[in-house]
């Protein structure tokens, strides 16, 4: 058997009755209102069709308890879109607070950062200065300890003449020609050293080799003119050396607390140095951070406008929904006219 024609979506039917302007404007928005939650339902067509045949009826009936279903079940999802909503917006408050932290983070270690490059400079410079300092200190330092040895090696072999073949010449105690004649070459190398008058250093050596019973007057008077000048070259040699001991005693300890200053700088600036790396680093660190939580601020952004869009959307198709109940609810109680056909 053929199946009867559904009937058409266009506009539902009513009895006629007298009506007025207004009256037709309000009718034709309530039936409008019909037939937009009509097509929302989620029923076949032909149900829909019957829905608007005979809203006064049992389409009427049918369709109120379709619509309650819609209601109920957008209501569900505008429930479920809030709490996605509000989870959202709490999440993505939790992140901004986040990315203002790894914000103010990345600029604390760029700060960090910027201040231990600066400390390195400063400590690599006073480094530098500080070693060449100590090094320009060794450097004098190495050329006084050169005049104090060379000092204190004069003062040695004058004072070992003096002692030995000075006062074996002198009290004529050599033991043969040898001996004598090595301790007069000694004596005269010593006077040419000193610096004494001419004719002293010429009459040194034969007075010195005259036996001391044999001497005249004026080898004798050579002999303690050489004496005199000899001993007088070691006491002078000898308060040189008490005068420099104390210089020489500064100088050690100056060059020693040069030395450690310079050791001191060199570590520091070694730590500060390791203390850069690590700033940077952590400055790195902050940066990326941050990077990620702007990423996921952007993620979290779309992903709430998204659910916002979503609950805006069930909160439309409640309205419409509530809308059209309370149109069958009017269309029922003051059906309208019959339209006319297009």
């Amino acid at each position: 058997q053929a199946r009867p024609p559904a009937p058409s979506l266009a506009r539902p039917a009513f009895r006629a009755r007298p009506t007025s302007p207004l009256v037709d404007a309000m009718s034709a928005a309530d039936i409008e209102a019909v037939r937009k939650a009509v097509q929302a339902v989620d029923v076949p067509s032909e149900a829909k069709a019957l829905f608007l045949s005979d809203l006064s009826g049992t389409g009427g009936v049918l369709l109120s308890a379709a619509l309650t279903d819609a209601q109920h079940k957008a209501a569900k999802e505008l429930r479920s879109a809030s709490e996605a909503v509000a989870a959202a917006d709490a999440e993505l408050a939790t992140c901004k607070e986040a990315l203002a932290g790894a914000e103010k983070q990345a600029e604390e270690t760029s700060v960090a950062a910027d201040e231990a490059k600066a400390k390195v400079t400063t400590l690599n410079k006073a480094a530098k200065e500080a070693d060449a300092e100590h090094k320009a200190a060794e450097r004098d330092g190495t050329t006084q300890a050169k005049y104090w040895a060379q000092l204190r090696e004069e003062h040695e072999k004058a004072s070992a003449i003096c002692d030995g073949s000075l006062k074996l010449l002198c009290e004529g105690g050599w033991i043969d020609e040898d001996v004598k004649a090595a301790s007069v070459q000694a004596v005269e190398s010593l006077l040419s050293d000193i610096g004494v008058e001419k004719v002293l250093a010429s009459a040194a050596p034969f007075a010195l080799g005259t036996a001391p019973d044999l001497r005249k007057p004026f080898d004798t008077m050579v002999v303690e003119g050489v004496a005199e000048c000899v001993a007088g070259k070691v006491n002078e040699l000898k308060m040189k050396i008490d005068e420099d001991s104390t210089a020489e005693r500064l100088a050690k300890v100056e060059l020693l607390g040069l030395w450690a200053i310079a050791a001191c700088s060199m570590d520091d600036a070694g730590k500060a140095g390791e203390a850069e790396v690590e700033a940077s680093a952590s400055n790195k660190r902050a940066h990326t951070d941050e990077g990620l939580a702007r990423k996921r601020l952007k993620t979290l952004t779309t992903r709430s406008t998204a659910l916002a869009a979503s609950k805006a959307m069930c909160e439309e198709a409640a309205d419409m929904i509530e809308e059209a109940t309370a149109a069958i609810a009017r269309l029922k109680a003051e059906p309208p006219p019959a339209a006319e056909e297009a």
